[in-house]
This record gives C-alpha cells, sequence and structure tokens, in this order.
C-alpha cells in the first residue's frame, strides 16, 4: 500500500483550516454577546483607544433592588482610575456572576481630553416575595423545606431554577423515589392591599411523585474467595429491612452502586485478583401497587492470584530509599495487595511533604507478567523544590486574637512547609477549646516555590453563666440552696481560662475562683492559682471519741470496713456514734510551669488549706473522725487542721483531640509532698500515674484505654496523718460507674481500669459509648502488690456524653458486680435492673 505525504498534509491542513474557522466563529459569537450593542457615543470594543484615560465617572442604569454601592463594590476598578483592557474585559463576567442580573450592557463615553465615563446598563432578575410548594405526601414537609434553596430575597434566575430541580430530584433519589417531575412557575407578587409589587414574584413549586423503588434482594453468584456476606458488607447499597418499623430504606442510588462495585474489586485486589470483574448484573424490577421492588444480581468472574516480586524507586535525588522507606516492610511472593501499594504511595508522598515537598509528584507504575503472574511496582519521584512560607493570614477569628492563634502553631513565616507540623497544629488548635472548625488552605504566589497559608477558623461557645437550685438529701427545709456558676474558656479572646461559683444555702456557703493561663507573658508557660471557702454544717458524721483513729466503735479500720460492707445500715441503727459539727475551710493553690509544645510540660506548685471542726451545741464533747491517725492521738489543735504541701506535675499529651481522642498517648505523673518539713497536721506523700491510650477502629468508632494507680505513703520521718478529702475513693461517676456512694470504698492505693467504645452521633454534640471498667482499693501501699480477684470492682453499660464545653455532661446506665471465691455476685440481679450515673466534667479525676 502506498502514502502519499502531500495528500496526508493536505487532508489535515484542510481539517486545521476548518476547525480555526470554528473557533473564530465561536468567539466573535462570544464577543458580540459579551459587548452588546454599541452605544451611539462610543463602542465598548473601542476599549483600546482608551486605555491610560481616567474613569471620570460611573453611571449604573436600571437598577431596582440593588444598590449602587453593592455594584461598584464588585467592579475591578473605581472613579478615579484609569482605564485598564483587562479589568473591562471582566465587567459583564463579574456581574453575571453575582445572580443578580439577566442582561448587561456597557459603553465608554467620553469626558474632556483625558477623561471618560463608564455607562453600565442592568436589567435585574426578578426578586422572591414567596415560595410555596405542593404535591409532596411521601415526604415529609421539612426535609423538603430544608432542600429548598431558592430563598425570599432571592434573585430569581434560571440557573437558581436548574439548580432547585437537581436539588430536589438529588433528595427525592436518596429516600428511593427516582423519576421525580418538578415543575416550578412565577407569578407577580402582591402586597396585602393587592398592589403589584415591581420586579417581586411569587414562586410556585409542584412536585409529581413517582413510585418508591426498594432493594428486595442482592444475590452474589460464582464467588468463591470471599462470601457473600463479606462482600455485602462492602456495600453501603443495602436491601430493605422493616422489624415493626423501617430499619433500613433499601434505597437503590445508581452512583452509589458503582461506587459499592468499586469497593468489592478493591477488595479482590488486597488478595491479588487483579482480573476480577463483573459478568453480568441483572436488575430484576417487580411492579406493586404502592411501590416497585427491585432484585440485583451480580455474577463474578474472580480470576487469578497474581504475586509481589519486586519494587523500585525512581528519580529521588534528595533522599535515598532506606530514609524514604523507613517503617515500611514490604514482603516478596506474596499475594500482591494494590492497596496496600497504593498507600506506600501516599506515605512517599507524606514523606515528602513533611520535608517541605508539596509540589513533589509520585507517579506509581505496575509491570504485570500474565504469564507468571507476577508484578513488579515501580515508583517514580519528581521532586521539584522546597515550597516556603510566605504570609500567614487568620480568618473568621471575631473574638479570638490573632497571636493567640498564631503562638500555636508550630510553624513561622519563612520557614519550609511541613505537613506534619501544619496537622499538629491544628490539634493544638482544636485542644484549646475556642473553635469548632479549622481549615487550612495553601494559597499559591507568583514564585513556584512559596506559598502562602490561609488559617480559617469557626470560633465556638467558650463562656457559660448558670443559675440554679439544689437540695441535698435529708437535710429537710434545710437542705435547699441555691448555685451560681460562671466560666470562660477564652477570657476577652486572650485564651484566658477562669471560673468562679457560688453555692449557698441554709447549710453551706461555698465560693471560688480559679484562673489558668497556658500563655503566661505569651510565652510557653504555665501559670494557674485557685481559691475557695466553703462553710458547711455537717449532720450524721462518724466520730472518734476514744481518739484512736478509726470510727467509733471500732478499734481497727478492718472491723469497720468489713461491718459496713455486710450491713450498710449500721449506723444508720447505731446513730450516738454519729454527730454534727461546722466545717469551715479555706484554699488556696499557684502552680508554675513550662511547656514544650506540642508534647511534654512540666509545673510545680504549692497548696495550703485551713479546716476547722467545731462540734454543734448538741455534740461539745464529741470528737469527729478525720484523719486515720496512726500516731492514737487526734492531731487538732484548737479545732483547727492545717495543710502544707508542694506538688509537681509532668505531662505527656499526643492526643489529636482530647474531647474525642482517636489516636494519640497521654501520661501524666503527679507526685504530692504533704507536711514533713513544711509543718501542717497532714502528714503523707502521694503519686498519682495516669496512662491513656487511644485507637480509631471502623465505623468512626474509637478506643480509649485509661488507667490510673495512686498512691499514699508515709512521710519520710515515718508520720502519717491523712484528711479524709486527700484518701483515694472509688468515685462511681467516673471511674468504676456505679460505685458511688459506699463510704467504706476508700484507702491508700488505688488503681482503675477504663475500657471505652466511642462513637459520635452528632458530630461535635453529642457521642454514645460502652464501657467496661475495674477497679480496686488498698489499705496500704504494700497490699496493692497482694491484689486478687476478691479486690476488684466491676461495672459495664452503655452511655451518652454531651459534648458542649460549657457543659460536660454524662449520662450512664450500668451494671455492677463483683468475683468472690471465684463466683459472681451481681448487684444489679435481673435483666431489667440497671442503674443511672449522672456526672458533670470530665472522666477520670481522683
Amino acid at each position: 500500500m502506498k502514502f502519499s505525504i502531500s495528500k496526508i498534509i493536505s487532508k489535515h491542513l484542510i481539517k486545521l483550516v476548518f476547525i480555526f474557522s470554528i473557533i473564530f466563529f465561536i468567539n466573535t459569537i462570544f464577543n458580540i454577546f459579551i459587548y452588546g450593542q454599541s452605544s451611539s457615543e462610543s463602542d465598548i470594543s473601542d476599549i483600546y483607544k482608551y486605555e491610560g484615560y481616567k474613569i471620570n465617572k460611573i453611571e449604573i442604569q436600571g437598577l431596582i433592588n440593588v444598590s449602587k454601592d453593592e455594584v461598584l463594590m464588585m467592579l475591578p476598578f473605581s472613579e478615579g482610575n484609569e482605564i485598564d483592557v483587562y479589568d473591562f474585559s471582566r465587567i459583564i463576567q463579574i456581574l453575571f456572576s453575582s445572580g443578580y442580573f439577566e442582561n448587561i450592557e456597557v459603553s465608554i463615553k467620553p469626558y474632556d481630553a483625558g477623561s471618560v465615563i463608564v455607562v453600565i446598563k442592568v436589567k435585574e432578575f426578578p426578586m422572591v416575595y414567596n415560595v410555596t410548594f405542593s404535591g409532596n405526601k411521601k415526604i415529609k414537609k421539612g426535609d423538603v423545606e430544608k432542600s429548598l434553596i431558592i430563598k425570599k430575597g432571592d434573585f430569581f434566575s434560571p440557573f437558581l431554577q436548574k439548580k432547585q430541580i437537581d436539588e430536589l430530584k438529588k433528595l427525592y433519589s436518596s429516600k428511593g423515589f427516582e423519576k421525580l417531575e418538578v415543575t416550578i412557575s412565577t407569578e407577580k407578587a402582591k402586597d396585602k392591599n393587592g398592589n403589584i409589587l415591581e420586579n417581586y414574584v411569587n414562586v410556585k413549586i409542584e412536585l409529581k411523585e413517582p413510585k418508591r423503588i426498594i432493594i428486595t434482594k442482592i444475590e452474589f453468584l460464582n464467588n468463591k474467595v470471599f462470601s457473600s456476606c463479606v462482600l455485602a458488607n462492602e456495600m453501603k447499597t443495602k436491601t430493605y429491612l422493616r422489624i415493626l418499623f423501617e430499619i433500613r430504606d433499601g434505597v437503590f442510588q445508581e452512583e452509589q452502586f458503582r461506587e459499592d462495585l468499586e469497593k468489592i474489586k478493591l477488595k479482590y485486589y488486597s488478595k491479588g485478583y487483579l482480573d476480577v470483574k463483573f459478568e453480568n448484573i441483572e436488575k430484576k424490577v417487580i411492579e406493586k401497587e404502592e411501590e416497585i421492588h427491585l432484585e440485583i444480581y451480580i455474577k463474578i468472574d474472580e480470576g487469578q492470584v497474581y504475586y509481589f516480586d519486586d519494587f523500585k524507586i525512581l528519580g529521588n535525588k534528595v533522599f535515598d530509599k532506606e530514609e524514604i522507606l523507613k517503617g515500611i516492610e514490604i514482603k516478596n511472593n506474596v499475594p500482591y495487595d494494590r492497596s496496600f501499594f497504593e498507600k506506600i504511595k501516599e506515605k512517599i508522598k507524606q514523606f515528602y511533604s513533611n520535608y517541605g515537598f508539596i509540589f513533589s509528584v509520585v507517579i506509581m507504575e505496575e509491570d504485570i507478567d500474565f504469564n507468571t503472574r507476577k508484578v513488579n511496582v515501580s515508583y517514580t519521584i519528581f521532586e521539584n523544590s522546597r515550597a516556603h512560607l510566605r504570609n500567614i493570614y487568620i480568618k473568621g477569628n471575631t473574638k479570638t486574637k490573632d497571636y493567640v492563634i498564631l503562638r500555636e502553631l508550630m510553624f513561622k513565616e519563612g520557614e519550609v512547609f511541613n505537613v506534619g507540623k501544619i496537622t499538629q497544629s491544628i490539634y493544638n488548635l482544636y485542644n484549646t477549646q475556642f473553635f469548632s472548625f479549622i481549615d487550612v488552605q495553601i494559597k499559591p504566589t507568583d514564585y513556584t516555590d512559596i506559598v502562602d497559608l490561609i488559617i480559617i477558623v469557626e470560633e465556638g461557645p467558650t463562656g457559660s453563666l448558670k443559675f440554679g437550685g439544689f437540695y441535698q438529701p435529708g437535710g429537710g427545709w434545710e437542705g435547699f440552696g441555691l448555685n451560681g456558676e460562671y466560666s470562660q474558656k477564652n477570657l476577652l479572646g486572650l485564651g484566658y481560662n477562669i471560673s468562679t461559683s457560688l453555692n449557698i444555702s441554709f447549710k453551706e456557703l461555698q465560693v471560688s475562683f480559679n484562673f489558668y493561663d497556658r500563655w503566661f507573658l505569651n510565652q510557653p508557660l504555665i501559670l494557674g492559682t485557685s481559691f475557695s471557702y466553703q462553710n458547711q454544717l455537717l449532720t450524721n458524721q462518724l466520730s472518734d471519741n476514744d481518739k484512736n483513729g478509726v470510727p467509733d466503735p471500732f478499734n481497727t479500720m478492718d472491723q469497720y470496713k468489713t461491718t459496713l460492707e455486710a450491713n450498710p445500715s449500721y449506723y444508720s441503727n447505731n446513730p450516738s456514734y454519729l454527730m454534727n459539727y461546722n466545717k469551715g475551710s479555706f484554699n488556696f493553690s499557684i502552680s508554675f510551669g513550662r511547656r514544650w509544645i506540642p508534647f511534654h510540660s512540666l509545673s510545680f506548685g504549692t497548696f495550703l488549706n485551713f479546716s476547722s471542726y467545731v462540734p454543734t451545741k448538741d455534740y461539745q464533747n464529741y470528737i469527729p473522725w478525720i484523719s486515720e491517725n496512726n500516731d492514737s492521738s487526734l492531731p487538732i489543735t484548737d479545732n483547727l487542721w492545717k495543710s502544707f504541701s508542694i506538688f509537681t506535675i509532668y505531662e505527656f499529651d499526643s492526643r489529636d483531640y482530647v474531647l474525642m481522642a482517636r489516636k494519640g498517648f497521654w501520661f501524666k505523673q503527679r507526685i504530692d509532698y504533704y507536711g514533713g518539713f513544711l509543718g501542717g497536721n497532714t502528714n503523707f506523700i502521694r503519686t498519682i500515674t495516669t496512662i491513656n491510650f487511644n485507637y480509631g477502629l471502623f465505623w468512626d468508632i474509637a478506643y480509649h484505654f485509661t488507667t490510673q494507680v495512686g498512691f499514699l505513703f508515709r512521710q519520710f520521718d515515718g508520720s502519717l496523718n491523712i484528711d479524709r478529702q486527700n484518701y483515694f475513693y472509688i468515685n462511681g461517676n467516673y471511674d468504676v460507674r456505679g460505685w458511688m456512694s459506699v463510704g467504706y470504698l476508700f484507702g491508700r492505693a488505688k488503681f482503675s481500669i477504663i475500657n471505652e467504645l466511642e462513637r459520635e452521633v452528632f458530630k461535635g454534640y453529642l457521642n454514645a459509648l460502652l464501657f467496661f471498667d475495674i477497679g480496686s482499693l488498698f489499705d496500704t501501699p504494700e497490699n496493692f502488690l497482694k491484689i486478687s480477684l476478691n479486690d476488684l470492682y466491676f461495672s459495664y453499660g452503655f452511655g451518652l456524653k454531651l459534648m458542649f464545653q460549657q457543659l460536660p455532661f454524662r449520662f450512664y446506665i450500668t451494671k455492677r458486680f463483683k468475683i468472690v471465691n471465684n463466683e459472681v455476685v451481681d448487684y444489679n440481679p435481673g435483666f431489667f435492673n440497671w442503674m443511672f450515673v449522672l456526672s458533670f466534667g470530665d472522666f477520670m479525676i481522683f
């Protein structure tokens, strides 16, 4: 066969000329449409001859509902500027994009020798006065209203009309109703007196609903590698399910179904079945009177398994292969997992981004030998140059000062772009609990290796003011009281955390104030202080008239605890061992520390407490039991208990978000030194260790594991005096939930374990969780080493957590049990016998 070069050239030349002519024609028509007709004085197509002229005046004609100032703000120039051809070429495009106008004409009139008048003539779209809809019988009115994008006050345009139709069809399609018919019409709007409103319309939306399509069957054919159940779990498309009420809607959506098929392919790819395909997909439609049933049959050709052979990295100049793949284990001669190697590609990209190469490109290629079914993988890296940060812009903060946000960032202007630092900075900002939403955007500049960064924040509520009443059970009318609390996590937008509270009743007066600053003097320094005063009448309290350090009438703590465990009503039946007294106490603490952002902090502080115990008139000769006292004499002088201590706290915290951590580790060690050379009545040393681990699971479920261990040791000189408030207790609200208000559960050593599975129900507002708690208390630290199953307290259950920062409310439903002599003792016997636990604040507090 002979080829004529000249014929081929001429043939293609004719095609090029034809294509060029079409393009020229379209461009001509476009310019005519854009620039409109010429005015009698000047045509805008002559704009080039006015380039450089001064704009003396801008006239806007045809405005009804849009203000002149609003149009002027949209223009890329203003009066006094010089004519710029590029700016004028964008006028009509900019004004059309506003959605206000259906027609725009622009002209230029000479004013004098060096200036012109710009005339813009517009015709507005009518404005929506009212919107009504009808015909919805199968979809709730509220759902339809949520999908309305045509609102009162909008400009009614063909674009908005089409968008509204698409939105309604999308709503009905999501509910299983395909081929919805939507008719949108308008009529002139009238006021209350029946007068026509100029350029206003009422919009009517009429819906004609089709039959609902529900999936009644999905069946896989010829699948051997994976069971039908496993494949079905990969799909979001599900069959209809109803048990008393609708559990699954069984809606078929074509786009979602295609995504599900791709997920099934990925499942096969993970096992090396690269040739998997769907031989046939049959959709069987069964028409019913009220709805349409759909049966789907998916026939699969699984193919054969392929094996991974080898891989290579090309194009890497800055980093060697070992650096790039550090921590990544790749095995040869195993079924080829395509998704695994796709993840390696992303890790390589992430690796380069962490060092500032955000414009790097990684291309993954598979070399497949179809005879041997071996796969070789190559990654070609185009490193490009490192990107540097030029400017950092903060947007969206109306209260929080810019510097409060900037100081949480792990990077500064001029540094190399680092994705890892940006991610950690987002965690830092979220953990301030000032913001409900944070977004980071990269803005390119005129330089290929320089970018600007825009940090967009949405501030959440950080302050609360609460008033209320309370009642102390058993207190009669004297148990009624009032309380108030004010807290602010971001005072004046400066990042200061303060809170103050007041409780007042016939039996109690309590005032407290707390201040905490994580950025003292705008440095990563910690400053915290608090003080409180409390005066309360305590009734039916334990006495220690024989001064043996044990509640009357017992001689040892073992006798006391054993008796109460066997008979919790012992003191109710023997009230002569109880007494009433007034307790007044003043507490003050101050702490100072240093943070090494983002993970480490170390702080030191001191705590002072003065408490007086004054028996009431009827109990003048009684002595209150306040402390286990091994010196066999009550260490109270003039009814005043003095406690002085110093403490140190070290924390390591890598959690991504403290309110709902999905990854990260938290370690906290606190040591308190009471008495000793500081003096006072209290003498002991306390240590508390907290370890928390978090891991994100499937279905957005997070697993939290938290354990705490605490000990109260003797002072270095062997002395031991502990006031009751410093013992360890099983709280019951925060740890080993359900075991609360049990007087005998206290000791000098404690440990607890909390296991939680948590998932967001409404993001940022409400979480649901399952929990299993274990805890125990010990008379002495030495007994901790002798722990047995009989010492453990267990609880399990489920609950809800409100995520509002001002109201950290927790509601749990729990069951309690113990193991005694290898037998389970149920403290809530019966299926319906559960305990209800309400708590406020954060969990795991000693």
